[in-house]
């Protein structure tokens, strides 16, 4: 539970966990958050009459150091009635990054600074520490209780990625912050939350500056045999990998033909038209449905927009066109009955189809308006921004009702939503951190 904090009182870092120093009357206190903690000692009648000085002796031998870390700061609290947030701030730095481990009990939040490698603290829902881990590199959720981080330095830059590696790192148990050394194969990891983890090396020669990447999935340990392709997704049970194979050339991503296979094993269970080439795809919450954007231009050089939705039990692939290509739109999601909502051009009209491309709904807004949706299609997040570029209204579509999102920051950089669509970080500039900082809070 979280103590009481009291005037003097000091946030510390006991063993990279966070609690609460007190001291009163020569009584010294340290309130860990999370478990309570008890620490008792048994004398026999022997030594009954001695004991209080043999404890006192013991403690005056031991080295105090001073209390080094911040008060934690006060919520800082937005909105009002039946929407109302308490916002916990979790991090501040020249970047501040989360990611949430696939059940949403527990967060990490990746701080950046230049020219340091980054620094990883674990909380809970609450935000409360778990852990805190300096000078790490990509960190990963294996599961909804491991996580798994790289030691810095210890991972080759993009033009040394030719082949696989292991690479030293630390495994932290989320549920008490235990964190033990550990050899991680390398690079470019993808996990599915599950215990697998997809990793990819790109061959060295390229044909006509086409990509040639190729990946192997390990997990308890053992990998699977290589093969061709870059992972760019997985399905939330796991069970399923999304891969492009490069068709065209681009330096930033790889581009190509979709395919999509199940795990364990790799067995294809659709492969997309060789004439799509796209740089990525998603599946809708269930993991039935596979989702792309799809550009291409007809016989008069006039170009189009579509959206392509797989049906992977079916094999089957509809396309949703979007009409006034090329003006840009507000982007498209799904939410947790398999519908698409898809924004128009100007982004002042919302259109639901069914994943065959039926229509089912349609919706005009007064300003043009971008969505987000969480992992699980539960919460939608509609924002509209004021002539500043900021957030100047946001809406919290969740079980059919709306709701106002009032933020703690005027200056927002990113909105994230977790998995389960019940809380939201946002981060932006914090003149107080002189930097980014990180605001957390559960949805009412």
């Amino acid at each position: 539970p979280s103590p009481n904090v009291q005037s003097g009182d000091k946030w510390v870092e006991v063993d990279r966990r966070t609690a609460l120093f007190s001291q009163d009357d020569g009584i010294m206190r340290w309130d860990m958050l999370g478990t309570p903690e008890v620490i008792e000692a048994h004398f026999g009648n022997a030594v009954a009459d001695a004991a209080p000085q043999e404890v006192q002796a013991v403690i005056d031998s031991w080295q105090w150091r001073a209390p080094s870390a911040t008060p934690r700061p006060s919520p800082v609290i937005t909105g009002g009635g039946s929407a109302t947030y308490e916002w916990q701030k979790v991090g501040a730095g020249a970047g501040v990054f989360p990611t949430w481990a696939p059940d949403s009990n527990h967060l990490l939040v990746d701080v950046q600074n230049a020219n340091e490698f980054d620094q990883v603290a674990l909380l809970d829902r609450s935000g409360n520490s778990v852990a805190n881990i300096k000078s790490v590199v990509e960190p990963i959720w294996l599961t909804s209780d491991a996580v798994e981080v790289y030691e810095g330095g210890s991972v080759p830059d993009y033009a040394q990625r030719d082949h696989y590696l292991t690479a030293p790192g630390t495994s932290i148990v989320a549920s008490d912050g235990t964190a033990s050394p550990v050899s991680l194969p390398c690079c470019e990891p993808l996990p599915n939350g599950h215990g697998a983890v997809a990793f990819t090396r790109f061959l060295p020669e390229k044909v006509t500056d086409i990509q040639r990447p190729r990946f192997v999935v390990w997990q308890d340990g053992v990998e699977s045999a290589e093969s061709d392709g870059y992972p760019v997704a997985w399905d939330v049970a796991g069970d399923t990998l999304l891969v492009i194979h490069p068709t065209q050339a681009n330096w930033r991503e790889p581009e190509g033909t979709l395919e999509v296979l199940s795990w364990p094993g790799l067995a294809p269970l659709y492969q997309d038209d060789p004439a799509n080439a796209i740089p990525r795809a998603e599946f809708d919450p269930t993991g039935r449905y596979v989702s792309y954007d799809y550009y291409y231009s007809d016989a008069s050089n006039s170009w189009h927009d579509e959206i392509h939705v797989i049906d992977i039990g079916a094999r089957s692939r509809v396309a949703i066109p979007v009409p006034d290509y090329p003006q840009a739109r507000g982007g498209y999601v799904w939410d947790d009955q398999s519908r698409l909502l898809v924004m128009s051009p100007d982004n002042l009209t919302l259109t639901t189809y069914l994943p065959n491309g039926t229509q089912v709904d349609q919706t005009s807004f007064d300003n043009a308006t971008f969505l987000q949706a969480s992992a699980n299609g539960a919460t939608i997040l509609a924002t509209q921004y004021g002539d500043d570029e900021n957030p100047s209204n946001l809406q919290l579509l969740r079980a059919g009702t709306s709701k106002p999102l009032t933020l703690p920051l005027h200056e927002v950089q990113r909105i994230y939503l977790s998995p389960d669509g019940t809380q939201v970080l946002v981060t932006g500039y914090s003149p107080a951190d002189d930097g980014d900082a990180g605001y957390l809070t559960d949805l009412p």
